[in-house]
């Protein structure tokens, strides 16, 4: 109840101000500021390491990717021009070049477009 109430808060506050921007920070904020005490919770439950330099790499990299969207808004870019080409090609050279995805990640990803059967530990192949 209290996401709610905090996301129509600040819809009536942000969306008039800054349209698409504040749109956006409407749907992230509430979803941030569970996230983090949850994520925090699970970890210490599960006793898993919470992985801080991870965490601060993705941040910086979607923080690149917010800022790059809106320059490109501000000059004049359509907005599906920003959000499906700009965000994407920053968002992932953000994340190779701070080595949040290394080259398993790709081999993986290439494989997974190239239809070859992923070695799952645990799982039989399936018969054809």
């Amino acid at each position: 109840v209290d996401s709610v109430v905090l996301t129509f808060t600040l819809s009536l506050i942000l969306t008039p101000r800054l349209p698409f921007i504040g749109t956006a920070l409407t749907r992230i904020i509430p979803g941030a500021l569970l996230f983090l005490p949850l994520t925090y919770i699970c970890h210490k439950r599960l006793k898993i390491p919470l992985p801080y330099a991870l965490t601060l790499k993705s941040v910086a990299a979607a923080m690149l990717m917010a800022g790059m969207v809106a320059y490109a808004l501000h000059l004049g870019w359509h907005l599906l021009v920003a959000v499906f080409l700009v965000a994407p090609v920053i968002y992932g050279l953000a994340l190779l070049v701070f080595g949040v995805i290394g080259r398993t990640d790709l081999e993986l990803v290439s494989r997974v477009f190239r239809k070859t059967e992923l070695d799952i530990p645990g799982e039989n192949p399936i018969q054809r």
